[in-house]
């Protein structure tokens, strides 16, 4: 996986809080640790605990503010796990 899909991707998973970053995930660390599909693998399981976090959510209160942290978060979870799938697929091709 090249430095500018990893880096793009890492930005999908990083929130600009004002005065710090928040990283959901350092991309760039367990990219250097894992393989590319073990890495895309658990931003699938990370995309799965999120929507069991929104259904429990949904379920007890529809208006709780929570619910838009978590559906941001899991976009942003979901844009990076398919710039890193968009990458090996063309890789791969």
């Amino acid at each position: 996986m090249d430095d500018k899909t990893v880096s793009t991707a890492q930005n999908w998973l990083t929130i600009d809080q004002g005065h710090t970053e928040l990283k959901l995930v350092d991309l760039t660390m367990i990219m250097h640790r894992h393989s590319p599909d073990k890495v895309l693998e658990f931003l699938g399981y990370l995309c799965q605990d999120y929507d069991r976090h929104l259904k429990r959510h949904i379920r007890k209160d529809k208006t709780d503010p929570r619910i838009n942290d978590i559906v941001a978060r899991r976009f942003r979870v979901k844009m990076a796990l398919n710039t890193l799938r968009n990458a090996m697929t063309r890789k791969a091709a």
